[in-house]
């Protein structure tokens, strides 16, 4: 049975250019069993291989575990928000000039 280690020596191995079809596949046959950010990046590995037949399959089982809160986002705020080093945000706060 794949492991969440095996997934991630995977997808750092798919990352550098490291292909093994037969690891997708043994990866892909026990995907109920990973944990979900195991999940993800067969999700991953399978986008960047092009293998979208597979990737259709294992983007329900992720997706049922997505939740937004929309309690989170401030009001008004159609985008994302982007964190500065101070804390709060670059359109929340002018930046100051140096005297």
């Amino acid at each position: 049975m794949a492991s969440a280690t095996d997934a991630l020596v995977y997808s750092v191995l798919a990352e550098c250019g490291v292909k093994n079809l037969p690891m997708e596949r043994y990866l892909f046959r026990d995907r109920l069993e990973l944990p979900v950010i195991s999940q993800i990046q067969l999700a991953e590995i399978l986008l960047d291989a092009h293998r979208m037949d597979d990737f259709k399959k294992v983007m329900p089982i992720i997706s049922q575990f997505l939740q937004q809160d929309d309690s989170c986002k401030p009001p008004g705020c159609a985008f994302p928000m982007k964190a500065t080093g101070g804390g709060g945000t670059a359109a929340a706060r002018p930046r100051r000039r140096p005297t």
